[in-house]
C-alpha cells in the first residue's frame, strides 16, 4: 500500500493526535535517547519507528477516529477502510509513516 508524502496540513493533525494520546513527552524522550546512542540515521529511524508504532498502538483507543482519519488520508483510503486493515498492514503503515524521509523533522515540530 502506497503512502503519500507528509504535508504541512499533516503536522496539525499529528500534533492533535499526540496531545490526545498523551504521549508527546514519551515520544520526544525516545527520540532524544536514540540520538544519544550514536546510532546511524537508518538504525535510529528503524528502531524509533518500531517503538513509536507500539507506543501509539497501546493507546490507540484514545484517538481512534483521529488516527484513522490521519492514516487513511496518507494512504488514500477512507478512515473506516483503515480501521478494517489487518493488523500486519496497520503496523506496516505506521512503520512507513515513521520511516518517511523528513519524518524526524516533522516529528520534532509536532512534539514541540
Amino acid at each position: 500500500m502506497e503512502m503519500r508524502k507528509l504535508k504541512t496540513k499533516d503536522l496539525f493533525k499529528f500534533t492533535r493526535i499526540l496531545r490526545k494520546l498523551g504521549i508527546k513527552d514519551s515520544l520526544k524522550q525516545a527520540t532524544e535517547n536514540y540520538n544519544a546512542e550514536g546510532k546511524k540515521k537508518g538504525e535510529i529511524l528503524e528502531d524509533l519507528g518500531t517503538d513509536m508504532v507500539f507506543i501509539i498502538l497501546e493507546r490507540l483507543d484514545l484517538a481512534e477516529n483521529e488516527i484513522a482519519e490521519f492514516m487513511g488520508d496518507l494512504l488514500g483510503i477512507k478512515p473506516k477502510e483503515f480501521l478494517d486493515l489487518e493488523i500486519e498492514e496497520t503496523i506496516n503503515a505506521f512503520k512507513k509513516l515513521f520511516g518517511q524521509e523528513g519524518f524526524m523533522s516533522f516529528f520534532k515540530q509536532a512534539a514541540k
